[in-house]
Parts: structure tokens; sequence; C-alpha cells
């Protein structure tokens, strides 16, 4: 009997675990923006700026990223870089880390988990770095809207003998 009932206690802690455990992606990412620069300065020196969340959101722990993990940002541009009112435009990279070691190419998925960003477990949020190229443009607001579509797959936790338990599959476009 004792047995039995650990058993009962043991699967019905796991349940709550896997609830608590997961990702999830927003309708709306955090925008990002480089405040007030002079049209000067972006043609002499190139400009940084991140948002704090990309869209894919989850909760921290309990997340585990072994070798078949994967989350996935594919960004997709409105324009060719962020169109001002003259119709100049503003060139810039994107960036999975504050550094410029991993560029995200436009309209490729990008594998934030294989690269080695995520560690062994998944973060809160994903940020997103922007660094401008050097750009000769008049004075103005310059916009671009980036549609982002997120690939995912995780597991909760491990099961008997080691196995995966509670993988997880997800796909949003935000």
């Amino acid at each position: 009997m004792k047995g039995g009932i650990g058993l009962g206690m043991l699967l019905c802690c796991l349940a709550a675990f896997e609830a608590k455990a997961g990702c999830t992606a927003a309708g709306i990412a955090s925008p990002a923006g480089y405040g007030s620069i002079s049209s000067t300065l972006v043609r002499t020196v190139p400009q940084s700026t991140s948002s704090s969340n990309s869209g894919l959101t989850c909760t921290p722990g309990g997340i585990s990223l072994l070798s078949e993990a994967y989350f996935k940002a594919t960004i997709t541009p409105t324009g060719p870089g962020m169109v001002g009112p003259t119709g100049d435009v503003i060139t810039y990279t994107i960036y999975a880390n504050n550094s410029t070691a991993h560029p995200i190419t436009r309209g490729q998925a990008f594998d934030f988990a294989s690269n080695g960003l995520l560690g062994t477990s998944a973060p809160s949020v994903i940020p997103l770095y922007f660094t401008t190229a050097v750009n000769n443009v008049a004075a103005g607001v310059y916009t671009e809207t980036l549609n982002i579509r997120w690939d995912w797959k995780y597991c909760t936790g491990l099961g008997v003998l080691g196995g995966l338990s509670g993988v997880r599959h997800g796909s949003r476009q935000t």
C-alpha cells in the first residue's frame, strides 16, 4: 500500500510540474527604438538598440534543452529596412545576442538553442538586437515592421530510465 501511495503522489507532483513549464508566443513583441539621433550621426556611426522580448515567453524552470530541442525564429520584414518620410532607407542587421557574433538572416529560421545562446534551460524571454549600417539619409522618423514566426520543441522533464517526458511543440506568428 505504501508503494502505491508514493507512486500516486509522484504522478501528482509530475503532473503539477508539467502544468507550470511551458512557452507561448505573444501576439506582439516588444518594440525596439533608437531614440532621437541626428542624421549626421547615422551617416558616420552605426547605431544599436534592442527589443527586450521578441515575442516568445517561457515559464522559467522545468524546461530542458536537450539535443532535440529548438527555439527557431524566422524574421520577415515588411520592407527593405527602416523607411523615412522621403523614402530614404536605413539598413540594419538583426542579432541574436548583444554582440555581432550571431547575425540573423531575414526570412531564414535561426535556432537560438543550437547556436548555444540559451544554455541548458529556456529563458523567460528572448531579446533581439539591432545595429544599423552607416546610412546617408534625410532627417525624419524611420520605421519598419518585422513579422516573427516562432517554432519550438523542448522537453519538460525526464521520465523513467532517462527518457524524455512532456515533449512540447509549438508554432506562432508574432
